[in-house]
C-alpha cells in the first residue's frame, strides 16, 4: 500500500490516522500500552481502511495497586566530541524522560491511569559551500533547529457490576519540527528570508467503551470515539523565493499549510458465543471533515540556472522561470457507514 493507507493505527478501537503524511496522529509511551497487535493480510471483517497492515493497541487501566515508573535519557552537549576534519563543533542535545502511574480510586471497581512522555532535541543544520562559490561567504555557518515531542494519555475504568462495565480514554499528542531561522540576507538588493519550515502538529483523541454481558454467551460493546488533529506548516519567512542551483531563500515551497481534522465514529459490537461456533456482528457510522489550507508559492519564486550574481548586460544571469499561485482552500466531508458478521 502507499504511504498514507498502507497501514492504520487503532488505539482502545479509535483510529488514529492521520490522512496527510500516513502516519498515528498520536504517539503514545510504551508504559501506556497493555498490549498490541499486528494484523497481516486476511484480517477480520470489522477491520478495515488500511492495505496492508492493521497495528491494534491496547492502553493500561490501573489497578488496585498504585504503582508507577519513571524513565529519563539525556545527551548534554558537553559529552559531544568535535570531528576530525571540522573546525567546530556543532550543537547537539537530546532530552527524553516520562513517567506513568496508576491504582484504585474504589477497590475492585474504580480504577485510573496516566502516563505522559516528552522528548527534545537540539541539532544544527550545516551549510559548507566550497570557497570557490560565489555564495559560500553569504551562507556558510552552523544554523540551530530543533524538535520537540510530547504526549499524554490518561485513562478511567469503572465496573458498575459483575456484568457491566465502562472506560473513558483521553490522548494528546503535540509536537514540533523547527528547521532553525536564519539571518536576513541582501543579495543585489533583494532581500532574501531564511528557506526554513516549522511543522506543528496537536492531535487529541477520547475514547468511550460501554461493555454490558447480558449472559455467560451475550456480550454487547459500544464505542464513542472522536479525533481532533490539527496539522500546520509554517514558514520562517514570506519573502519570494529565489531558487539558485547551490542555494534556495524565501517562503518555503509548501508553507504555510493547514489541515484541520475531526472525525467521530459510534460502533456497537454484538458477540454470542456457542459450543461450536461463535457469532459476531454489529455496524459503525463514522463522520470526518477535513480542511486544507494552502499559500504554496504565494509570494512567488524565481529559478535561476547559475550562482552568479545578476547581470542586467549578461542574459546567462536572468531568471530561468518564475511561479506564482493564488491561495488555496477546500473542505472535504465524509460519512461511511460500515455493517459486519
Amino acid at each position: 500500500g502507499n504511504q498514507r493507507f498502507g497501514y492504520i493505527t487503532l488505539v482502545d478501537g479509535g483510529d488514529l490516522h492521520e490522512p496527510i503524511w500516513g502516519h498515528p496522529s498520536i504517539n503514545l509511551s510504551q508504559d501506556s500500552v497493555a498490549e498490541f497487535k499486528v494484523f497481516r493480510n486476511q484480517w477480520d471483517a470489522e477491520y478495515g481502511g488500511a492495505l496492508a497492515a492493521i497495528v491494534n493497541v491496547v492502553s493500561k487501566s490501573g489497578t488496585n495497586r498504585m504503582s508507577g515508573s519513571g524513565y529519563y535519557f539525556g545527551r548534554d552537549d558537553s559529552l559531544n566530541a568535535k570531528n576530525a576534519y571540522a573546525s567546530a563543533k556543532p550543537p547537539f542535545e537530546q532530552v527524553r524522560l516520562g513517567t506513568s502511574f496508576g491504582g484504585a480510586v474504589v477497590q475492585n471497581r474504580t480504577h485510573y491511569f496516566a502516563s505522559y512522555e516528552q522528548q527534545n532535541t537540539d541539532r544544527a543544520n550545516i551549510t559548507s559551500l566550497p570557497a570557490s562559490n560565489p555564495l559560500a561567504t553569504l551562507e556558510n555557518g552552523i544554523y540551530p533547529n530543533c524538535t520537540k515531542d510530547k504526549n499524554f494519555l490518561g485513562r478511567v475504568d469503572h465496573r458498575f457490576n459483575q456484568g457491566h462495565s465502562l472506560y473513558a480514554r483521553y490522548a494528546v499528542g503535540d509536537w514540533i519540527r523547527d528547521d532553525g531561522n536564519r539571518p536576513v540576507r541582501i543579495l543585489n538588493g533583494i532581500t532574501l528570508g531564511p528557506l526554513a519550515e516549522i511543522q506543528k502538529g496537536l492531535s487529541q483523541s477520547v475514547v468511550g467503551e460501554e461493555k454490558w454481558i447480558l449472559s455467560d454467551t451475550r456480550l454487547n460493546s459500544i464505542r464513542l470515539h472522536v479525533l481532533n488533529n490539527q496539522l500546520h506548516g509554517e514558514t520562517h519567512s514570506l519573502e519570494p523565493r529565489l531558487q539558485r542551483p547551490s542555494f534556495t531563500w524565501g517562503q518555503f515551497h509548501r508553507d504555510p499549510q493547514w489541515f484541520p481534522q475531526y472525525k467521530y465514529s459510534l460502533t456497537d459490537t454484538f458477540f454470542m458465543a456457542g459450543r461450536g461456533h461463535d457469532l459476531k456482528f454489529g455496524g459503525e457510522i463514522s463522520y470526518s471533515d477535513t480542511g486544507f489550507e494552502a499559500h504554496h508559492y504565494e509570494n512567488g519564486g524565481w529559478v535561476f540556472n547559475t550562482d552568479a550574481p545578476f547581470d542586467a548586460n549578461n542574459p546567462e544571469t536572468y531568471p530561468f522561470s518564475c511561479e506564482i499561485r493564488t491561495p488555496g482552500n477546500c473542505t472535504l466531508k465524509s460519512t461511511q457507514y460500515a455493517a459486519v458478521v
